[in-house]
């Protein structure tokens, strides 16, 4: 190990260096510094691991020696030195957190046991660390095993349960193969901006971790299975004797779902079954993904899969809606098309009559019909969708009714546009600028105007361009300007409530925005050409 010593006196740092005997205590290397700032050099370009530091040293004391050591996280024990029995020393070193306070003079063996002690905490830390960092890595490789046992286990792989019911007693968890238990099936309906940045493995842990604080104090332990992104499989079992009940599991799911989402800003779906032993744990996880499937109007919360859900026929109601299909499309009316869709899968959905099999059954329809309009204008189907990501989202649209409006939306807008005359177009840049009009207010964005209007964003854009030769974030943009200047000029209302007011959110962005079309500052404009000044 090495030692500096750090003294202001040559006599005591000589004294130290040939009076103790360094080689009889394990020391294989003595520095030396004569003031806190030759320390500081040898601390920051060598491995010290005892600091023998005077605490009374001109320009700069010891005890500010060690306090920067401290902030610099060097890993190394302190033992001062002092000829004065202060007690504010004694205690601000301790407070530094060094190893011993030595009151001078004292002998070279009392000096020597002090640094066999330092050495003995120093040489006890350093295994602590090691068994640390190897525990760190048993645990991540006993993970990794975890991770492969449980996908035996919940019967991903096709392979035999015996070998991971026995690995899991092997790792501590014992299970009762006969048990009536529960297995949930955990569904993150939409990643919120906290989450979506985060790597699947710390979404699982922060799940596990809440649930089991959840449940442990019942007695129960979970596993938990990441079934794929958003997709979680979990077993209950017994960690303690006792009964697992379902009213407890259920109202500690309750809670999660609310912790979860204040947490993460996340909607969970927690899909429920009973099973009883091990060996019905496949048909129960296979249970829960079916009934997940049929959740297409994405029901929130608890839904238990023990219960039977009745969804009535959807059949009347659709029926009607694409037998008149025909003659809206020949009619150039997407836009009817489109409410009353959106109007027919609200009601279907409030009413429990869309289950996956109606839902698909309403793709397959509302496709074939639609392709066949496309025969009218001549395109293929490949043309309708404008890049990879709207037709890979296309061809799953069935899997919830809020894709199934997506799709619904983007096709109907596409053929209003490919449907649109002269007059037409000129009927929906009238209906653009009513818009622009009366959301000014507001943060307006293509999209927003896209969908009020039924038709697609990059048509919104090259349609406004060709009628009005303006760009429409240009166009908005002078229109909040305008109205921004009316109220700077003709009002005392202060300048952030006028930003505000024409949709910004931000005051040094709108003066930006203000002073480049208006050409002065609002405060400055306000100043030369207000009628309130």
């Amino acid at each position: 190990m090495t030692v500096l010593v750090v003294d202001d006196h040559i006599s005591v740092v000589s004294g130290l260096i040939f009076g103790i005997d360094w080689r009889k205590i394990g020391i294989t290397k003595v520095l030396k510094a004569y003031n806190a700032t030759e320390a500081r050099k040898i601390i920051s370009s060598q491995n010290i691991d005892i600091l023998l530091c005077d605490i009374e040293m001109p320009v700069e004391d010891g005890l500010s020696l060690f306090t920067w050591v401290k902030e610099k996280d060097y890993p190394m024990e302190c033992i001062f030195l002092t000829s004065h029995a202060d007690f504010i020393y004694a205690k601000e070193a301790l407070r530094l957190g060094s190893f011993d306070y030595i009151l001078q003079p004292a002998r070279y063996e009392e000096i020597e046991r002090t640094l066999v002690k330092a050495m003995d905490k120093i040489r006890i830390t350093r295994k602590k660390e090691e068994m640390a960092s190897c525990g760190d890595l048993i645990q991540k490789r006993k993970n990794i095993f975890l991770d492969a046992v449980l996908q035996r286990f919940f019967g991903e792989t096709g392979l035999p349960q015996e070998q991971a019911i026995k690995d899991l007693n092997n790792l501590g968890i014992p299970l009762n193969e006969t048990e009536r238990t529960f297995v949930i099936h955990l569904h993150m309906q939409k990643e919120s901006p906290i989450v979506k940045d985060w790597e699947n493995d710390l979404i699982k842990y922060t799940i596990e971790n809440i649930l089991d604080e959840l449940l442990s104090g019942y007695g129960y332990g979970i596993l938990i299975f990441t079934k794929s992104r958003r997709n979680f499989v979990i077993y209950v079992y017994k960690k303690e004797p006792c009964n697992i009940e379902k009213e407890i599991v259920g109202t500690q799911l309750k809670h999660f779902i609310e912790i979860y989402k204040e947490y993460s800003g996340c909607e969970m779906t927690c899909y429920l079954v009973s099973c009883n032993g091990i060996r019905e744990l496949k048909s129960a996880v296979d249970k829960l993904e079916q009934i997940k499937s049929n959740n297409v109007i994405q029901d929130k919360g608890i839904i238990d899969g023990d219960l039977e859900r009745q969804t009535q026929s959807a059949g009347e109601e659709t029926k009607i809606f694409f037998e008149k299909l025909g003659t809206l499309i020949e009619n150039n009316l997407y836009e009817k098309i489109c409410d009353d869709a959106m109007l027919l899968l609200d009601e279907l959905s409030g009413e429990k009559q869309m289950n996956a099999d109606s839902l698909i059954r309403f793709y397959q329809d509302f496709l074939g019909v639609m392709y066949l309009s496309a025969e009218k204008y001549g395109i293929s189907s490949s043309e309708i969708f404008e890049g990879e990501t709207e037709r890979e989202r296309s061809l799953k649209a069935y899997s919830s009714v809020e894709e199934m409006k997506w799709l619904i939306k983007y096709i109907t807008a596409f053929f209003n546009e490919k449907s649109a005359s002269e007059e037409k177009q000129k009927t929906q840049i009238d209906y653009i600028l009513q818009y622009i009009r009366s959301n000014i207010e507001s943060d307006i964005r293509r999209t927003d105007i896209a969908e009020a209007v039924h038709l697609n964003p990059n048509y919104v854009s090259r349609l406004f361009k060709n009628e009005t030769g303006k760009s429409l974030k240009e166009y908005i943009m002078e229109e909040k300007m305008e109205l921004a200047r009316e109220l700077v000029r003709n009002t005392n209302l202060s300048i952030s409530v006028i930003t505000m007011k024409v949709g910004y959110n931000n005051f040094s962005y709108f003066a930006q925005v203000y002073k480049k079309v208006n050409g002065l500052p609002p405060a400055e404009d306000r100043e030369i050409n207000g009628k309130h000044k």
